[in-house]
This record gives structure tokens, sequence and C-alpha cells, in this order.
């Protein structure tokens, strides 16, 4: 044993020097069969790491997937075979898939912190720093250093490295597209079972609904009433606010990724710690994050109306997702069959809440038919268009909607007065449609006079530090 440990000490020695662009020899590491299968079985370990860290750490393994994993140590073999058959050099064999695997434990290490941090600010498969380009990102370093190695340890050619290259790429994407198949691990909110596709159902499309075991419908309620226990009571004698924000539409993740970001603005800026709650309809926060449905936003506003004060404190109510030329904001999560969200039924629910002074926040098409409905004296409305127009930026592969991104992700970033966040986001809003050939889609704003007073009083709190 200490022999096996000895080895995997000397193996990932020189991978480290090899990152660290230092010249490594062939013959600095241990290239044996134990090696090679104790570095796979390590490699596996970080596989259900990222896993769990993405998915949870509550579940369980699926061996089924198990030999999707197994193709890429066999891929790596059959590298090092053509290595060894190309350069005549039998220590080659298992060179590669030593060097690969000590490489990318180091790699593994860096990753898995990034990882977690972003799942945990709900950052997944959302931004440019994402563990999916992140992990590219290592996998081209890894390929860079590996390759530089063989160049320096064989002396040949850059022509022939990069022809070797050409070569392996193939194979490469090959082994990760398998391993893309399956994941290792799952969690208590997804399926417990997955069974082999029949007949026409191995035609479905890749993106079909994430299937949810009978725990999650009966883990729903609980998780909610969970959260809304957690929200801390309002402070006498202080103006709090409080933050609730609704991800309506599952198919694109922008809707996701910008509640998520307008939760993480009001806790930072605008004193919502502990005071702010998401809703969100999506297969990477399922069991992890209340759904957004009628009942859950309804409940989530009788629970803020009974612990705020509704002569101080202020409720900002952020909606992100679809809408419809019938001005329904849409909720939607398949296979359920989610009633929308209308203005009249959101003005009622905000009235039996007793909540007094409301900022409601609509980012959808045909936005602005929420205005009227929910208009009075009290309550601030901005939309992200008009009631006759749409609004733009609801694709997947958007990180926000263009309102989103104007209003929250720019201007409320830099001033606490949101009329001139409004004008600001409005300016910008204009000049991308006009610049992407977008017929404009007219953000609204309207303010109530008592509440214009409120904003423009000096002793009363404009989501300022004095709100914190």
């Amino acid at each position: 044993m200490s022999t096996l440990l000895r080895g995997l000490v000397r193996n990932l020695a020189a991978a480290l020097r090899m990152l660290a662009l230092r010249r490594v020899d062939v013959r600095d590491f241990l290239c044996t069969p134990e090696q090679f299968v104790l570095l796979t079985l390590l490699s596996l370990v970080g596989d259900i790491g990222f896993d769990m860290v993405e998915h949870g750490s509550a579940g369980h393994l699926d061996w089924q997937a198990l030999p999707f994993y197994l193709v890429s140590p066999a891929i790596d073999l059959l590298i090092g075979l053509l290595l060894a058959r190309l350069f005549k050099r039998r220590r080659l064999l298992l060179w590669w898939p030593v060097a690969s695997y000590a490489v990318f434990f180091w790699l593994t290490l860096l990753l898995l912190p990034i990882e977690w941090w972003q799942a945990r600010h709900g950052l997944m498969a959302d931004t440019l720093a994402r563990p999916g380009m992140a992990s590219l990102a290592a996998t081209g370093w890894a390929m860079l250093v590996l390759l530089l190695g063989l160049q320096r340890a064989l002396a040949i050619s850059l022509r022939r490295t990069l022809l070797v290259l050409v070569a392996m790429l193939p194979l490469q994407v090959l082994a990760a597209s398998a391993m893309w198949e399956r994941s290792l691990w799952h969690s208590t909110a997804e399926a417990t079972s997955a069974a082999a596709p029949v007949g026409d159902a191995a035609n479905e499309p890749s993106n079909a609904p994430l299937l949810l075991g009978e725990d999650f419908l009966y883990d729903e309620g609980p998780l909610l009433d969970r959260q809304l226990a957690a929200l801390k009571p309002q402070r006498p004698g202080v103006a709090d606010t409080y933050l609730l924000a609704v991800a309506g539409d599952a198919e694109q993740r922008v809707f996701k990724h910008e509640a998520v970001e307008v939760q993480k603005l009001f806790d930072e800026r605008f004193g919502t710690a502990g005071r702010s709650l998401l809703l969100i309809n999506s297969d990477d926060t399922a069991g992890r994050q209340p759904l957004a449905t009628r009942t859950s936003i309804e409940r989530a506003l009788l629970r803020l109306g009974r612990i705020m004060d509704p002569g101080e404190d202020t409720l900002v109510l952020y909606l992100t997702s679809h809408g419809s030329s019938e001005h329904e904001f849409v909720l939607s999560y398949d296979p359920l069959d989610l009633p929308p969200v209308t203005p009249a039924w959101l003005k009622s629910a905000l009235d039996r809440a007793g909540i007094r002074w409301r900022i409601v926040a609509v980012s959808a098409c045909y936005s602005g038919g929420f205005i009227a409905p929910l208009a009075n004296d009290d309550s601030l409305l901005v939309t992200a268009a008009d009631s006759t127009h749409p609004s733009f930026g609801c694709e997947d592969r958007e990180d926000f909607t263009y309102f989103g991104e104007a209003m929250f992700n720019q201007a409320l970033r830099h001033t606490d007065d949101w009329l001139a966040a409004f004008e600001q986001a409005r300016s910008a809003i204009r000049q991308r449609e006009l610049k992407e050939g977008y017929e404009p889609s007219n953000p609204q704003l309207f303010v109530g006079q008592a509440m214009r007073a409120r904003l423009a009083h000096p002793a009363v709190v404009q989501l300022t530090a004095a709100g914190r």
C-alpha cells in the first residue's frame, strides 16, 4: 500500500510541475496499471463530487451510469496505444492516461470550490463563469500542458504535436459526450429510477421535462413553509424592505437567473437579507426552491402581510416570465398545468395580504396591462413593456431580459432612486432595441402620490442603507 501511495504522490507531483509549465520527462511519471486504476478511481470520486455539488448531497449513486464514465479511461488507453505505436515507445501506452488523470486531479480540486460557490449562489450554468465554461477552459489548459509535455519529452516538432492534437480531438469529444449522457449522482428531488426508452419514447426530445419522484410532491408544501417561517420579522420603528421574486417559466433559464440575481442585488444593496424569498419554476432548483404557482405566491404574500408593518414596511414584488397579449403572466412547469397570474388576481392577492406599500416590477411581454388594475396611491409599478408590445431577451442564451439587465443589473446597482433608475433603464432599452431592429417595447412607470411622497421624504427609507 505504501508503494502505491508513493507512486501516486510521484505522479501528482509530476503533474503539478507540468501544470506550472516546468519541464517534465516521461520517466518522471510512474506508469503502471495500478497507478492507472487508482487515478481512474480518484477521477470517478471527483465526478461524483461535482454531481453532488450541482444536484445536492442528499441522493444516491446511479450505478447504471458507470459504463458511460468508463468510456473515458478506455479512450485514454487507446490514445496511449496510438502514441506508443506512432513514436515507438512502449512507455507512452500508460503515460498518457496516467499523466492525464494526474493533471485533471489538480484541476478538479480547483473547479470543485468554484462549482460549490456558484451552486450556493444559484449561478449554475448561467454565466460566463459557469462550471461548463470553467470545465471547458480547464480541459483546454490540460490538453495544452499534456501536449507541451509530450513535445518536450520526445523532442518532436510543433507540426507533429499539432497533428497529434487533431487526431486526439474526436476521441476526447467522444469521451466527454459519453459522460454528459448520464449523471453518476441523483438527488432525492430527481427521479429515483429511469426506464429505457421504448417505441416512440426513444424519439422524445432531450429537453423533456424532469421526472420528479412522489416525494417531491409531498415535500413542496413543507419546503415553502420552512422558507416562509425563516423570514425575519419587521423591526419596530424601522422601515424594512421585503422582496418576493418570482421566476415563472421553466423553459428558459434566463428567468431563474434573473430572479436569483435580483435577490442578490436587494440582499446586498437594499437590506433585504433574511427578508427575501424566491419562487422559481426550474429543473435546476426543483426540490430546493419552492415552485412559482398561484398558491405559493398567495401564501407568500399572506405570510409577508402578517410579519410586515403596514405603516412602515415596503414590499418589492418582482415577476419575470413570458407574458401574453391578454396580460397574463405565465406560470409554467411541465408536466404541471399552472394557471397564469392575471392583474385582477394579483391585485386581489395583495389586497387580501393587507400589504399597503408596494413596489411591483413585471418583466414580461405586454406587462403594461398590469398597471391600471394595480395602480393606487401607495404603489410604484414598473413594467418591461406597455400593454400592446412585447419585451425582449427571453432566451436561454441571455443572462437577463433586456428589462432586467437595464433596470436591475445596471441602473439599481448605482442608484437608490427608482424614478431615476427607470429613466436610465428606459433609455438603455430603447437604444438596444433600435440597434437590434426591434419595435420599441415602451417600458412603463406609475407612481402613486403617497408613494411618491414616501420616496421623496428624507426620513423614509428609499431602499437605502437605512433600511438594512
